[in-house]
């Protein structure tokens, strides 16, 4: 059996891109990440975690926090079983200590990874780390132990394909590791919101979670200040507060699919914070990106 760590929508809609091209195939079982409380994500994230559960085999729910052995006792289990099976095991989160750990203790279980979103890309971001988290403690020191450089470096050795959806870029593992994936985003959107999408779009702001920002009051003006001034906001999904612009419009589908849709009506002008989103259309002709982040 395949087994599939899933924490974001993004990661649902590849792992459903998987599937359908055959690149997961079953029997698969979906383990869904939460940080604090299984009700903590929101309704549009929900619905593309209930359409995967419908096609799984087995489904199983991790809370991370607090949680540590007992998540890599599971996931060493699981891991032992596909060591007499075919299975493997597929993940995007390369920083989830307890998978790292389980794979640890499990040298053959066969790791499969695809993108988590812009992490991947970036150089300066936590996956390229090749450190331990700092820190005193026992448990902080048997970590460390095993894992002398961190979970990202041990897992990006241990991968033996990485699925992307940035072709021709590079990527936390080498390029012979790397198999680019295409998603037709526009297909993700029902026709009857298609039906009801705000007209003569040739501007759209994609938001953020200001608070993860070094100055939440300054990311939050330009925020405000873009959201005013183009057609349509799309507020991120964990960021609440800016459903009070009156262009604000949250879809069920990602902004990629609204992203590729407005383009396809005509030239597009995209402000963003960096966002994996506005990566994913670096070469299309009618789209400009303009990034702001402060």
């Amino acid at each position: 059996m395949n087994f599939i760590l899933i924490r974001t929508k993004l990661q649902a809609i590849i792992v459903e891109e998987l599937i359908s091209q055959g690149k997961i195939t079953r029997p698969f079982a979906c383990i869904f990440l939460f940080w604090r409380s299984t009700e903590e994500d929101s309704e549009t994230v929900n619905q593309y975690y209930l359409r995967l559960e419908g096609k799984a085999d087995r489904s199983f729910k991790f809370v991370q926090s607090g949680r540590l052995l007992q998540n890599v006792a599971r996931l060493g289990g699981m891991a032992l079983r596909e060591t007499v099976g075919q299975g493997s095991i597929w993940f995007a989160c390369f920083d989830f200590y307890p998978l790292a750990l389980a794979a640890r203790l499990v040298p053959s279980v066969k790791l499969m990874s695809f993108d988590e979103g812009g992490y991947n890309i970036n150089p300066n971001s936590r996956y390229y780390e090749t450190s331990p988290k700092p820190g005193g403690g026992l448990m902080r020191r048997i970590l460390n132990l095993l894992l002398p450089e961190g979970p990202c470096f041990y897992l990006r050795g241990r991968v033996v394909r990485h699925f992307t959806i940035f072709p021709g870029q590079p990527n936390i593992v080498d390029e012979t590791r790397l198999e680019a994936i295409a998603i037709d985003w526009i297909s993700l959107l029902e026709e009857k919101e298609l039906a009801q999408l705000p007209e003569n779009v040739s501007s759209i702001v994609i938001g953020t979670v200001v608070d993860e920002f070094p100055n939440p009051e300054k990311t939050q003006q330009l925020q405000s200040f873009h959201a005013k001034t183009a057609d349509l906001f799309l507020p991120h999904p964990r960021d609440a507060r800016s459903d009070e612009e009156s262009n604000s419009y949250r879809s069920m589908a990602p902004a990629e699919a609204l992203i590729a849709e407005y383009a396809s009506r005509g030239p597009l002008t995209i402000y963003h914070f960096g966002s994996t989103a506005a990566v994913s259309f670096e070469n299309h002709p009618s789209i400009q990106l303009i990034d702001i982040t402060p």
